[in-house]
């Protein structure tokens, strides 16, 4: 999951709920942990809403005109899951505390099993990068070390060094902070003449145009960008007359060669 996404867990918060209920006013330490878990909730919140026209700023966003060098607030996020924990732990010490502690160590730890349950992870859900795909086992068996540029521009450049590991040829792509990345403006559009120009002049040999998401998720707010659509036969003509020849053609991929 993305550094945004904190799941508490159900058992772990439900907890944390019976702790505020049964002893926020009774326990000085469990208000002083509240209080800590409500700033951190508040902080690691997005920097604005957009709601009908207006934007609604949140302490993010003046803390990071204080603070830049914080540079993602979200990732403070972790500490909601710690102080709901801290909860949940008040709360299993206070049941422990009780005369007929062995009746309730065997729901403490029956608790636990299902807390430990929750957290496991879920390997229906991975994504199983282990299987090649064939527009790469084509790449890997053409001759030479040139470069590779992977299409459409929001293309996953993770995910392309990962099977780059495999086809090992260098790729044009780069993450998004490099200054060479402002040749994407001039090249993201294999309609245009000066696409193939500037790859020409980056040594691209190869152009591999993705038609699917090589490693989904759901979590990711990219994922509709990370592949294109299939070129209809008036989009191939104009990029044959941009300059580009297609030569092979995938399941998962077009690849075009300059």
């Amino acid at each position: 999951m993305p550094e945004r996404v904190v799941f508490l867990g159900f058992i772990n918060s439900f907890l944390a709920l019976l702790c505020l209920f049964f002893l926020c006013k009774k326990d000085k330490n469990v208000k002083v942990i509240l209080f800590l878990l409500l700033d951190s909730f508040i902080i690691s919140m997005p920097p604005y809403f957009p709601m009908k026209g207006f934007t609604f700023y949140t302490p993010s966003y003046f803390f990071y005109q204080f603070f830049p060098f914080i540079r993602v607030y979200v990732r403070l996020g972790v500490f909601v899951l710690l102080f709901t924990t801290l909860l949940s732990s008040y709360l299993v010490k206070h049941f422990l505390s009780k005369e007929n502690h062995k009746l309730w160590r065997i729901i403490v730890i029956i608790i636990f099993a299902g807390a430990i349950f929750e957290f496991l992870p879920d390997f229906k859900s991975a994504t199983d990068l282990r299987t090649i795909p064939p527009v790469y086992q084509w790449l890997k068996e053409q001759p030479g070390n040139f470069i590779v540029a992977e299409y459409p521009e929001a293309f996953d450049l993770q995910v392309g060094l990962i099977f780059q590991r495999f086809h090992e040829k260098p790729l044009f792509n780069m993450p998004s902070g490099e200054p060479r990345y402002k040749l994407w403006v001039s090249v993201k559009d294999l309609t245009s003449p000066d696409a193939r120009r500037v790859l020409k002049e980056e040594k691209v040999k190869y152009v591999i145009y993705h038609l699917t998401d090589l490693a989904y998720n759901p979590y990711d707010d990219w994922r509709f960008f990370r592949f294109a659509k299939t070129p209809t036969v008036k989009q191939e003509r104009d990029i044959e007359l941009a300059g580009f020849k297609k030569v092979a053609q995938f399941p998962e991929a077009v690849v075009y060669g300059l």
